[in-house]
């Protein structure tokens, strides 16, 4: 199993344990010994964590789940750098209020990467401001994610259009993964084309 990665959640924190989701493969329950040592990723507020920890054992009911030791050797780790590809999204685009009630837009993205998408929007949205995202990306599913304004450009004084940049701070890695095959293949094909 070395090298390979799945996916949890945590479900509840104690004292002297966790309790995350059952890690699944392929639909079918990630197989480990009781007393096995292994290296866990958290992602919190857009800086990566490592950590290792245990298992302490496994419940089916009424969830499946793992119970591991508190995580120790934590250390934050770079994030990676990603490709950015130019593409033409339909994305809908929410800003996080308290109370809820900004409307959600259909904008168009101007490019995107694994850690963050550039959209073009009519409406002026301003540097940290958080937002909600669904990125219909072409042959996956829409992908639902939270966001951070980071950077908030006019690219020309005549045009009534923003470029928004925004930074992914809370997406399931299994989405990233699909926005890099996305883009993985966007360049395999532009290449092919002699672009």
């Amino acid at each position: 199993m070395a090298g390979e990665q799945y996916h949890s959640r945590i479900e509840e924190i104690y004292p002297d344990s966790l309790v995350i989701a059952m890690p699944m493969s392929k639909g079918y329950p990630v197989m480990l010994s009781k007393g096995t040592t292994f290296y866990g990723r958290v992602t919190y507020k857009g800086s990566a964590y490592q950590f290792s920890s245990t298992l302490i054992e496994k419940k089916v009911h009424p969830l499946p789940v793992w119970i591991i030791s508190p995580p120790s050797n934590i250390k934050q780790i770079q994030q990676r750098n990603f490709v950015r590809i130019d593409a033409r999204l339909s994305v809908g685009l929410q800003v996080i209020q308290p109370n809820d009630t900004a409307e959600m837009m259909t904008v168009i993205s101007k490019d995107i990467s694994g850690g963050g998408i550039l959209l073009v929007v009519k409406n002026r949205l301003y540097t940290g401001d958080h937002v909600k995202l669904s990125i219909d990306l072409p042959t996956y599913q829409l992908i639902r994610c939270h966001g951070q304004i980071v950077r908030v450009e006019k690219p020309q004084e005549d045009l009534m259009v923003y470029w928004i940049a925004i930074r992914f701070t809370d997406i399931l890695e299994n989405d990233r993964s699909k926005i890099i095959q996305y883009i993985f293949k966007k360049q395999l094909e532009r290449r092919q084309r002699g672009y």
